[in-house]
């Protein structure tokens, strides 16, 4: 099977199952495994800067060497066991499904005004307080999760397995993996996880530009104003919370604030397609 056919494969088995509840997912199998070295690897460097590197650095190598073995011995079995693995690995690092129904789990509690099962939902996907939100700032935190995600979580896996095949889109799902539970602001990791916050940034900096033209063609094809949208993103594309976020990540995500309702509309009727070709 070729590759094409396995990404396209692996994409419409997340549009039609997401992430289903207990089956393993390589992208969850990377956080544990990075949050059991932790302690290891901080006993053996005193500077948590050093640290966070080395285990970055084992996280990936090891992961990689692991999904690199696993293809050969499947290979060596027999091609579709080779095949089914391949697969696997580019539908892990998919999550189109999971953010499509996230985003409008949270759109449903908001149009019956249930703002504190809106809430509950919101703070299953961000990592801040929520109790103290109204609507419009639990909306906003909502379409933000789901923006960023789009990147980390449809394009830049679908960009690396095209470009690297199935071996590349686990290596950014684990360097992603990394910045989801080392890359945080606070004082337990804003050194250990500085450099996997860093590796995040670069692995998705051609993607988040990619990710600026998919919406605005999203939009055109949806009769909204893609234009509009270009120039919004580019007006606010330089302004950077982070001085060491590229500002092309900062644009994409202006504009995918914006556009992140297209992105789960265009994926609900994909997978809404697929159910009707199947039924």
């Amino acid at each position: 099977m070729s590759l094409e056919i396995q990404i396209l494969f692996a994409l419409f088995l997340d549009l039609l199952f997401g992430d289903p509840r207990g089956f393993p997912n390589p992208a969850r199998m990377v956080r544990r495994f990075a949050l059991a070295l932790e302690p290891s690897v901080r006993r053996m460097i005193q500077s948590p800067r050093e640290a966070g590197v080395l285990a970055a650095v084992m996280v990936i190598g090891l992961a990689g060497l692991a999904a690199w073995g696993l293809l050969r011995l499947a290979a060596s079995i027999h091609p579709w066991a080779h095949t089914a693995i391949s697969i696997w690995l580019i539908y892990g690092a998919l999550s189109a499904r999971s953010l499509a129904d996230q985003g409008a789990e949270v759109c449903r509690a908001l149009e019956v005004k249930n703002l504190v099962l809106a809430r509950k939902r919101v703070s299953e996907m961000v990592g801040r307080d929520t109790d103290r939100m109204d609507g419009e700032e639990t909306a906003r935190a909502a379409i933000e999760s789901v923006a960023r995600h789009s990147v980390d979580g449809v394009i830049a896996p679908l960009i690396c397995a095209f470009l690297f095949g199935p071996l590349g889109a686990f290596l950014y799902k684990t360097i992603d993996a990394l910045d989801s539970v080392f890359g945080h602001k606070n004082e337990q990791y804003y050194d250990f996880g500085r450099f996997s916050a860093w590796l995040g940034r670069l692995a998705n900096w051609i993607p988040a530009r990619v990710a600026v033209w998919f919406m605005a063609l999203s939009a055109m094809l949806l009769g909204m104003r893609p234009l509009a949208a270009l120039r919004i993103s580019r007006r606010d594309g330089s302004v950077q919370a982070n001085p060491l976020e590229p500002g092309h990540i900062r644009q994409a995500n202006a504009l995918l604030f914006a556009m992140t309702i297209i992105a789960a509309t265009v994926f609900a009727l994909l997978r809404k397609g697929l159910l009707a070709i199947y039924s």
